[in-house]
């Protein structure tokens, strides 16, 4: 990937800059009656009990837009069993040979082959809760929260929007560990099908103590000027994105994941784009523990 010297002001994804437009007056629906026609939309209670485990075969494509500007390509993968979670995407490139990150019921583990890792990685590293409460691939995942009620979660109405002419329920996630990472998760307010989650964090501005110069980079792979600490705190947005549902099996799932990340301090910022179209899905595999580990 080519270097850019230019930057852009930091701006939330395109997707939900839209969904926060003055929405249509929809009928006041209680969290609880968003979450049960939610999951009514994915399938009966009996198709997705009975689907134990998922993998969804396809291409993925990443995308860099401020920072470092390029392009790459190659095969995709989800996969979940119970509260287990994998995302592969394998790209044909030295520099960034693939992206993983996985939750094995106890830990989180994200990396790369020479030991670092993504922003991608390092945001999921600092939020473990997005892995550990299953919220990472919405419905793709048997881990998805909002099928168990047997979680720490509190989830309350945050209104509606509108983008592109349609409406959408918001629900905003506190506790569970959530700390001070923001969760918003969007549904179609026809067919109630989870669309997007945004996740919203800022890390507060840092001050060298004594003379000790500023790290040159920080855990998102931020280089800045040695001795100079951030003016502004920084801000990072991950937002996941469904679409292209279809029926697979006796459930309906996006056959189309998108995973946004924006990243801005006063020195630096950045926009990535991860695209997974998927072609192939298969229930009920028998998926050992030792898949769901990045090593």
């Amino acid at each position: 990937m080519s270097r850019s010297v230019f930057t852009l002001p930091f701006l939330l994804i395109a997707v939900v800059a839209g969904l926060a437009q003055a929405p249509k007056k929809l009928p006041e629906l209680k969290p609880e009656e968003i979450i049960a026609k939610h999951v009514a939309s994915i399938g009966t209670p009996e198709a997705i009990g009975a689907a134990k485990s998922r993998i969804l075969v396809g291409q993925a494509r990443l995308i860099s837009r401020v920072g470092y500007i390029g392009q790459l390509e190659g095969p995709a993968q989800f996969a979940s069993a119970g509260d287990n979670v994998l995302l592969a995407a394998v790209f044909n490139s030295n520099e960034y040979p693939y992206e993983k990150a996985a939750f094995n019921g106890k830990e989180v583990s994200v990396g790369r082959p020479n030991g670092g890792s993504s922003e991608l990685g390092d945001f999921l590293k600092s939020n473990k809760v997005v892995l550990k409460e299953g919220f990472f691939g919405g419905v793709l995942s048997t881990a998805w929260p909002l099928l168990s009620k047997e979680n720490k979660l509190k989830i309350e109405s945050a209104g509606t929007a509108e983008m592109g002419g349609r409406s959408f329920y918001k629900l905003k996630v506190t506790g569970g560990g959530t700390g001070g990472l923001g969760i918003v998760l969007f549904f179609d307010a026809e067919n109630f099908h989870h669309v997007a989650t945004e996740y919203t964090y800022t890390i507060p501005v840092r001050i060298p103590s004594g003379n000790n110069p500023r790290p040159e980079s920080d855990l998102y792979g931020t280089t800045t000027t040695t001795g100079m600490a951030n003016s502004k705190p920084t801000y990072v947005t991950l937002t996941e994105r469904f679409s292209n549902f279809a029926k697979s099996g006796d459930l309906v799932m996006p056959l189309t994941y998108v995973i946004d990340f924006t990243f801005q301090d006063s020195n630096t910022s950045r926009a990535l784009n991860w695209e997974m179209r998927f072609k192939d899905v298969y229930l009920n595999q028998d998926l050992g523990v030792d898949v769901f580990k990045v090593s």
